[in-house]
């Protein structure tokens, strides 16, 4: 089956029925070690509560908030060394490893993924808060349904044997029972209550996208955040007198402290929201987000690029334009941004077909500006550095 066939299989079924279906997946079985391995290596020495790729350990006692020892190591050498050596530890008869955001450090699974979204995104829609991703093995383990069913869910089995169902308080679902082996893809929309057994040392790629109104709330709080400093506030914060009635001299009576800080911060926020600052930097964001086709948090830019004037290159990666003013606009790459100006950035966007090759100095000339144009090479080696154009080999420097 073609990714333009699995999309399609999945618009057909998008918010009515779960699918089953064979589907090459973005993400090769030998890529999930290494994988497992650098997201887990931060968490053996404890739990990391800030960390944006929480790994998680559930054996069928119950989860282990510090599994250390149990998590893979590069010592085990592949999936299957891996869980060999639990099996050896006398771990638990069934354990499921997840780990959330796996390919922050990996921009190669990472893209791949992102490419196969928006072949879905561009048919029914383009997600407009981040969409999950998770990594996880399993083996002998049933994954009891979550609470509250409020995500569309995509897995790709990589390996082994999962066995999803609808428990019986979904009545929406109508007792769906699916079963899915290597090289299989499930999509469950969005409501369903879904139970899984893991087997056969499972593994596999799964994509989260919200349906809850309420995830819009979380983007606009993060940008709330960072627009206001409550650190600015000029007052200390207050705290209640101890002990209890020392301030006002009659028993079971308290004086309530002043509530300025609080307030000011409140002030700021109501201030924030009506700024026109506050609603461009969600268009940025909407932007970005647009660009990583949801998949958030995106990998970091890779290292300063060198490209030169005759290096030839491919365009990579779609660039989303969004106006930012009366000769200004921002450009979106794999989920950054890039702010330009002036009518040359237009001319140079009409040089960079997607997929297509060029030439530095030919991109250059395509302003007017002759061979070489040194804000043309700083605008394409910003893009370079994105991952948006690609350096061929054999190019001369």
């Amino acid at each position: 089956m073609t990714v333009a066939d699995w999309a399609s299989s999945v618009e057909r079924a998008w918010d009515k029925e779960p699918v089953v279906l064979p589907a090459p997946s973005p993400l090769d079985p030998h890529e999930v070690f290494p994988l497992l391995v650098d997201r887990a290596d931060p968490f053996r020495a404890g739990t990391r509560i800030d960390s944006r790729s929480p790994v998680r350990f559930r054996t069928t006692r119950g989860r282990l908030a510090a599994p250390g020892g149990l998590l893979p190591t590069a010592e085990d050498t592949d999936l299957d060394s891996y869980a060999n050596r639990l099996h050896k530890a006398g771990a638990a008869p069934g354990w499921l490893l997840t780990v959330d955001n796996p390919f922050e450090h990996s921009f190669a699974a990472w893209s791949r993924l992102r490419d196969r979204m928006s072949e879905l995104w561009r048919r029914i829609g383009w997600p407009s808060v981040p969409v999950a991703v998770e990594l996880a093995m399993g083996h002998a383990y049933e994954r009891p349904p979550v609470p509250e069913p409020d995500h569309a869910v995509f897995t790709w089995v990589l390996r082994g044997r999962l066995h999803a169902w609808t428990d019986g308080s979904d009545t929406a679902a109508g007792g769906d029972e699916l079963h899915a082996g290597a090289g299989d893809f499930i999509y469950w929309p969005a409501g369903r209550r879904v139970a899984e057994t893991y087997a056969d040392r499972c593994a596999l790629l799964r994509v989260l996208v919200p349906s809850d109104p309420r995830a819009a709330f979380t983007v606009v709080r993060d940008a709330v955040r960072n627009a206001v400093r409550p650190g600015e506030s000029a007052h200390p914060l207050p705290y209640l007198p101890f002990p209890c009635g020392s301030a006002s001299g009659r028993s079971g009576s308290v004086a309530t402290p002043t509530a300025a800080p609080i307030l000011e911060i409140a002030d700021a926020v109501g201030r924030a929201l009506t700024a026109p600052e506050f609603a461009r930097s969600l268009r940025h964001g909407w932007a970005a987000r647009r660009s990583a086709a949801g998949l958030e948090p995106v990998p970091a830019p890779g290292p300063v690029s060198d490209l030169d004037y005759g290096q030839r290159f491919r365009v990579t990666a779609e660039i989303v334009t969004m106006p930012d003013g009366p000769a200004d606009a921002v450009w979106a790459v794999n989920g950054h941004l890039l702010p330009v100006g002036g009518a040359a950035a237009a001319r140079v966007l009409a040089a960079l077909p997607p997929g297509g090759e060029t030439e530095a100095s030919e991109v250059c000339r395509s302003t007017g500006a002759g061979a070489r144009h040194d804000g043309v090479l700083r605008l394409l080696r910003s893009l370079h550095r994105l991952r948006g154009i690609e350096v061929l080999e054999g190019s001369r420097a």
